[in-house]
């Protein structure tokens, strides 16, 4: 946009100074037309369409040609030569000449370059109007002689208060250039340079433009491309091709220690070698993270000898960063004489600049991609494991049940006195082996139920909680008599009902009021609550007893996870599957559980299930 907004003030500037010369030259003609009108020659009036012809020039040909013919018209006839300096490559040449030998143009550029070179007064004309009179440099004496170029003019071309240009007219005669023709020579001079001005800046701004396209394709280039090696064969390109360098390459940093290559338009036999730390013009650039701009790389005291037999002259070499890393460094050059630019090296930077957010992101995404691939493989890997664990955990269980079975028959047929009395000695033995086979049940139950909360096999029936917990205190009232704990419950009359498992549902009901009375002591109290907060169902299972320590708090529901005393001994026996079956069914149930508790004054668990609306009567 600055750049936009600079060509656009330079237009307005070359068009202003334009029209201003173009009055200087009106004024000018004025000046003649009225002081000498009985001696003005026919090319008087042609003045007017001679300026118009060279304002209307689009090149910078036609600006020689329309500047020589008006020139040659103001003359009377006469030869032309145009030297110009190029104002990239600072060279000199004769782009147009006019009824003049190659020779004479040639012996006669070594002279305009001394005004190049030397400062001069760029207002006021060099006039000769007799070459053999003159203090000449003998070659450009003979060589006019030769070609019977009697006297010449030279107007000075300047743009910027810089000299561009200058315009040699050879008259074949010894005739004195009139001060009108003088006047009107410098004026065309004038308008001449202002129309190269103006070429220019309409050159620059085409140029700036098409950068500006350029730099907003490689955005779109560099963000586009996702893959590391992409990137990285490309930047050099891109910035080479920018700014019309001859060549250009990446380095690229890695570990700190090693410079890498990536190479565009050099040519193969520069076996361009990783580079150690420190070696070389990249590694200066990288570790200062400063810009470089040279006009001739071989005079630099870090230019390798590999590079100098390339004949580099200008070079440009910037950092490529991001963040507060410099990732490696930017090259470009030239090893013809063109010269490379503050512009340049604006451009290359802001290619640098953008190819570090580029490779950052690329290293980002590869990374991302690579935590991915192993957290999928690790994932793969954890559901092949569980489903190995549930094929042993069912393998198990089915092949459990039935000896189980059988031996807990045998023990009951033992308890029951079919098979002959007891001792005292064997009857202990029989209640163990009931009471391990009960565990081992038990056990093998939790497990089943606890696959089933992961596979979510369970059924989806309207259950009435009301009917389910009273049921469930009336089936503890005996327990709660023997073990003298009070049980009080508060049961909400008209209840939402819940969709669920029946069975899994009283498994929950179950380990809750069975660990209430395993931690409740002779006197304590256990409640039951169901309670409704459209739309959930509220069931609170609390209990006066021993209460759980802080810290075990946020563990209590993991698998095999158990309450230790202060030795690290379980409190009380059992498989640590309970709770972590509560809390799955829960869950599968697409509900929550919670616990408060406190040493010393009790444990509530709270346990919160969607509601549904109860079957109506009709149904």
């Amino acid at each position: 946009m600055e750049n936009n907004e600079m060509n656009q003030q330079q237009l307005q500037a070359a068009f202003e100074a334009m029209r201003q010369r173009a009055l200087a030259a009106e004024a000018r003609l004025t000046e003649l037309e009225s002081g000498a009108a009985a001696q003005t020659p026919n090319w008087i009036e042609q003045l007017g369409q001679i300026t118009s012809t060279i304002q209307a020039a689009r090149s910078h040909e036609d600006v020689w040609r329309s500047l020589s013919n008006g020139l040659e018209k103001v003359l009377g006839g006469g030869r032309t030569a145009v030297y110009f300096k190029n104002q990239t490559t600072g060279q000199i040449s004769c782009p147009y000449a006019h009824g003049i030998t190659r020779h004479l143009r040639d012996i006669f550029q070594e002279k305009i370059n001394n005004y190049f070179a030397a400062d001069v007064d760029l207002s006021t004309p060099i006039i000769v109007n007799n070459i053999h009179e003159a203090d000449e440099n003998v070659l450009v004496k003979i060589a006019l002689i030769d070609e019977a170029a009697h006297a010449y003019l030279l107007i000075f071309l300047v743009v910027a208060d810089q000299l561009c240009g200058v315009v040699a007219m050879f008259r074949d005669d010894t005739r004195p250039f009139s001060r009108n023709e003088v006047v009107v020579s410098q004026t065309l001079g004038q308008i001449g340079s202002a129309a190269i001005n103006l070429l220019q800046v309409n050159n620059e701004a085409d140029v700036t433009i098409q950068r500006e396209n350029k730099r907003n394709e490689i955005t779109h280039t560099l963000s586009s491309a996702l893959d590391l090696p992409t990137i990285l064969q490309n930047v050099g390109r891109i910035a080479t091709e920018l700014i019309g360098a001859d060549a250009g390459l990446l380095g690229l940093v890695i570990d700190n220690q090693i410079m890498i290559f990536y190479p565009h338009n050099i040519p193969v036999q520069m076996n361009l070698r990783p580079a150690a730390k420190g070696r070389g013009v990249a590694w200066e650039i990288v570790e200062s993270c400063q810009s470089m701009l040279l006009d001739n790389y071989m005079d630099h005291p870090l230019a390798q000898q590999k590079w100098n037999k390339m004949a580099i002259r200008s070079f440009i070499g910037v950092p490529v960063f991001t963040n507060d890393e410099c990732l490696g460094a930017l090259t470009v050059f030239n090893t013809s004489d063109k010269k490379l630019t503050r512009r340049d090296l604006a451009l290359v930077e802001s290619v640098g600049q953008q190819a570090g957010i580029a490779i950052q992101n690329a290293r980002m995404l590869a990374e991302a991609k690579q935590r991915a691939a192993a957290l999928v493989n690790t994932l793969n890997r954890q559901e092949e494991l569980d489903k190995l664990k549930n094929q042993f955990i069912q393998t198990v269980s089915h092949e459990l049940r039935s000896p189980l079975g059988l031996i807990y028959g045998h023990a009951e047929l033992l308890e029951s006195g079919d098979l002959g009395e007891l001792t005292e000695i064997q009857q202990n033995s029989v209640d163990i082996i009931s009471g391990r086979v009960r565990m081992l049940t038990d056990l093998v139950d939790d497990l089943t139920a606890l696959m089933a909360a992961e596979t979510q096999e369970f059924r989806r029936d309207l259950i009435n909680p009301a009917q389910l917990l009273v049921a469930m205190i009336a089936e503890y009232r005996m327990k709660a008599e023997e073990q003298g704990v009070t049980i009080n419950s508060e049961i909400t009359q008209d209840p939402l009902w819940l969709k669920g498992d029946l069975t899994q549902l009283r498994r929950v009901f179950d380990n809750l009021i069975s660990n209430a009375f395993k931690f409740t002591d002779e006197g304590g109290t256990l409640s039951i609550r169901l309670t409704i907060d459209i739309p959930q169902v509220i069931i609170e299972v609390e209990d006066s007893g021993e209460g759980i320590a802080a810290e075990h708090l946020p563990r209590i529901f993991e698998r095999f996870y158990q309450v230790t005393d202060k030795q690290h001994r379980p409190r009380r026996k059992g498989t640590g599957l309970g709770l972590s079956l509560v809390k799955e069914i829960i869950e599968a149930h697409r509900g929550e559980v919670f616990v408060t508790s406190e040493l010393g004054v009790g444990t509530t668990f709270r346990i919160e299930l969607p509601g549904h609306e109860p079957p109506s009567l009709d149904a």
